[in-house]
């Protein structure tokens, strides 16, 4: 009796290698290479500084629009777009509900490893452009802070070596029982 025969079809073997590329795409063919992402990233507030949760922001070059988003919870937005070299200085014109505000394009063109974002917040209704902290708290805060900080450490530092430096002095100026001598000098011997 014969085996049975566990060949695939005649024709079909060459045809497998495209199959699988179709049904299991690379991933990274839908990313662009890194000097053509540009980043626009930002937060949409209220005038009471309140995130606006489900707001759209868009991005036009032109007639062309680029991309959007929506914005989430904590009233943040990031789009990814794909410009290129050519694109430096353009001008891009993003708009959230009644609010429209132009930014230019802004990178080192020819670099291809620093990441090109655009920090574009729209708050109370204004274009404001630039990384938004959410804390509001001013950068001198941190300035300060960081002063007490060093000034405790260095206090607590010196207060320290004070005090070994008075146990070594009381510790040589104390006199030593006779007996501790007598047993080190036996033991010297």
């Amino acid at each position: 009796m014969n085996a049975p025969d566990t060949r695939p079809p005649a024709g079909l073997g060459h045809w497998l290698p495209l199959l699988a590329v179709l049904l299991f795409p690379l991933p990274a063919l839908g990313e662009h290479e890194a000097d053509h992402r540009y980043s626009v990233r930002g937060y949409v507030l209220g005038p009471d500084d309140a995130p606006i949760e489900g707001a759209r922001v868009g991005i036009r070059m032109g007639n062309s629009t680029l991309g959007s988003a929506t914005v989430d919870s904590s009233g943040y937005y990031s789009i990814r777009l794909h410009l290129h070299d050519s694109d430096l200085g353009k001008r891009l014109t993003l708009r959230t509900g009644e609010s429209e505000g132009v930014v230019k394009v802004q990178f080192t063109a020819g670099d291809r490893s620093t990441e090109r974002v655009h920090y574009v917040n729209f708050i109370g209704g204004q274009l404001s452009e630039g990384p938004l902290s959410r804390s509001r708290v001013p950068p001198w805060v941190y300035v300060l802070g960081g002063a007490v900080v060093l000034g405790v450490l260095a206090a607590a530092l010196s207060r320290r070596m004070r005090r070994a430096a008075k146990r070594q002095v009381a510790a040589a100026a104390a006199p030593r029982p006779k007996g501790k001598r007598r047993k080190n000098k036996r033991k010297a011997r």
